[in-house]
């Protein structure tokens, strides 16, 4: 739970990182204002989430909402705390091409809030960087960039071989 005391201790945390400009540098904190704004550029335009926000109502107040947005996030990641909120999602169904109303022809689509998306924008790098050192060529489609396409033509000859050789395969 996110209770009265912690929203001050963060608010007064958020308060100190915008005074002191550790955004502006980068040096010490996990994500700079530069990486701030890398991130909202990233971001698709979407419909509105929960929030009613979307990123087209956000580029206004950019530049204002930079330096906060950079304090938010580091909070967010040194201290490990969730906003609750983020949790929730707007989910409804979209009709594909066709104009059948069956609901194999339908797909989910789900609305996130504006500012999860955002944060989730800024730690794909990271994550990718983690996922670069620690996945073995196995899993290379989950890999940054990684295709599966040599591993299934591998994959591939492995089942023709054996086809023509008549034998069992097991994979």
């Amino acid at each position: 739970d996110f209770d009265s005391q912690r929203a001050v201790d963060a608010a007064n945390w958020i308060k100190d990182f915008i005074d002191s400009g550790r955004g502006l540098s980068g040096n010490s904190v996990p994500f700079s204002e530069r990486a701030v704004r890398a991130a909202f550029q990233r971001l698709n335009q979407c419909g509105s989430g929960i929030d009613g926000l979307s990123k087209r109502f956000l580029v206004p107040i950019l530049e204002t909402l930079i330096p906060l947005a950079t304090a938010l996030f580091n909070y967010i990641y040194s201290h490990g705390d969730a906003v609750e909120d983020w949790i929730l999602a707007v989910i409804f169904s979209l009709k594909k091409k066709d104009n059948s109303l069956t609901m194999d022809n339908m797909r989910g689509i789900s609305l996130l809030p504006i500012f999860r998306q955002w944060y989730a924008r800024l730690l794909i790098p990271l994550l990718e960087t983690v996922a670069r050192r620690i996945l073995p060529d196995e899993q290379q489609g989950f890999r940054p960039d990684g295709r599966i396409y040599a591993s299934f033509l591998s994959l591939h000859s492995l089942f023709e071989a054996a086809r023509l050789r008549k034998e069992r395969l097991y994979v």
